[in-house]
């Protein structure tokens, strides 16, 4: 049985939610709340209340009273050793009339507001099931049991909901993460509740309305879909796994069978382990890639970033040209460092356009301050300029002419962030040493002359990032 399905299927009878079509004919029913939600829209007397459907009086009674039905039936067929099947979507909340009504004003201006209760169809769900609404369709396998339908059918689902709570097996979750979007519970009895994301397929509705009036008024019998013979090849995969599910447990062979095994299994399960060290030793590769990988791209901070993360990213840089840093008192300098004995204070700078007089005079502000305290400190001024743009097109001058006088009476070294991202590429790819690096900005007043070529540290030309 097909409950509210977008889909049909030979040889599975189509039937809405809220008929009185029992479900206890069948070994497998297949159920879509959403669509069940969906479909309401199409009967008489449906408004809307905070969004969600608001049924009249008549259809309030119809579609409570059949969500208490369904509730027990779906309960009951499972405790028959039968198999259920929903696509997990979450709260699907309808309003439905309770018959009071508030009065308010007299005579020709009194008015009434009808009260109206929320029903959440995923209650008649059978299962302590709590799932939060979120789409996408970036899923892999989290099971076994699931690894013959989804070899079959991967790329042709799409999860409306993320559980947030369950009992059973996970079967599929997002991909890269722990969050679950399908999930199996088994029964006693032998029956199975299955929870999975929806099969992307067709709508035959949106191309054949459904039913009369009349029909629809009651809740409905049969579903109107299209005939075709041509059914995608999702469905019958699901199908077919689903009915691969409904094994009686007294037809499951003894344990001990186990422990008698054809030559040919045990070939193979020698290569399996074979193949899972491999892979574990594969996945380690990878995970220590990975991590070399988000370390160096931290770098690129130096040309993206600003405030904190920026700080934190030239300080590192500074450490690796071989400065110390000494603590800074709070509302001082961004940074104090030592190199050789000497004292320098670093201010750093995100700006979406060039720097400005502010940033040096600040920047002279701290250095005025070492001196007072009884010690001499040359200023270096780190600005990340134009960081809103990509590195390829910033042609504008970092550090315009009206501030490099200033600048140069103060013995202020400016360079860039972009700049110093060259000089540790440089470090590390063995064109210059830390030494090197840190004598040009510990002698250099004025602007730093060079280490602006991207062509030296990027590829020739950016990788194209997909607009997904």
């Amino acid at each position: 049985m097909l409950l509210d399905c977008t889909f049909t299927y030979p040889g599975a009878d189509s039937f809405r939610f809220a008929s009185d079509i029992s479900i206890f004919d069948y070994d497998v029913v297949i159920w879509d709340p959403e669509h069940t939600i969906d479909g309401l829209y199409k009967l008489m007397g449906v408004g809307r209340y905070a969004g969600k459907p608001s049924l009249n009086e008549s259809n309030s009674v119809h579609y409570a009273e059949s969500l208490k039905r369904r509730q027990k039936e779906f309960r009951d067929f499972l405790s028959l050793g039968r198999t259920l099947v929903v696509f997990g979507c979450g709260p699907q909340i309808m309003y439905v009339d309770t018959g009071k009504r508030e009065y308010s004003g007299t005579g020709r201006n009194r008015a009434s507001t009808t009260i109206v209760h929320p029903l959440d169809l995923w209650t008649a769900c059978p299962a302590e099931i709590e799932m939060i609404p979120g789409r996408g369709v970036d899923i892999e396998v989290a099971s076994e049991a699931i690894r013959t339908l989804w070899r079959e059918t991967s790329g042709f689902w799409v999860y409306r909901s993320v559980f947030e709570s369950f009992t059973g097996t996970p079967l599929l979750k997002i991909a890269g993460t722990d969050k679950v979007v399908a999930a199996m519970s088994e029964f006693e009895s032998g029956g199975r509740l299955v929870i999975l994301p929806s099969p992307w397929v067709d709508d035959p509705e949106d191309d054949n309305e459904s039913g009369s009036d009349d029909e629809n008024e009651g809740g409905g019998e049969e579903v109107a879909g299209d005939d075709d013979d041509e059914m995608p090849d999702i469905v019958s995969s699901m199908v077919s796994w689903v009915e691969s599910l409904a094994v009686e447990i007294n037809d499951l062979p003894p344990t001990w069978v186990a422990s008698y095994q054809f030559p040919s299994e045990i070939e193979r399960d020698n290569s399996i382990a074979e193949l899972e060290t491999k892979k574990a030793q594969v996945l380690a590769e990878i995970d220590e890639l990975q991590a070399v990988q988000a370390a160096e791209a931290l770098w690129k901070r130096l040309g993206t970033a600003d405030g904190t993360a920026l700080e934190l990213q030239v300080l590192a840089a500074f450490r690796e040209f071989g400065f110390e840093s000494e603590e800074v008192e709070r509302f001082r300098s961004d940074l104090r460092l030592t190199h050789g004995g000497n004292l320098y204070v670093v201010e750093t700078k995100g700006a979406t356009k060039s720097a400005a007089e502010k940033h040096a005079a600040q920047l002279e502000k701290w250095v005025a301050a070492e001196l007072e305290s009884g010690r001499s400190a040359k200023g270096i001024l780190v600005v990340n300029a134009w960081r809103e743009k990509p590195f390829g097109e910033r042609n504008e001058p970092v550090f315009p002419q009206q501030m490099l006088a200033y600048c140069a009476s103060r013995g202020h070294c400016l360079v860039s962030g972009l700049q110093l991202l060259c000089m540790v590429r440089a470090i590390h790819g063995g064109s210059a040493t830390a030494e090197e690096i840190a004598t040009i900005l510990t002698t250099t007043v004025g602007p730093v002359d060079g280490w602006s070529d991207l062509g030296e540290i990027f590829a020739a030309e950016p990788t194209p990032i997909s607009a997904d």
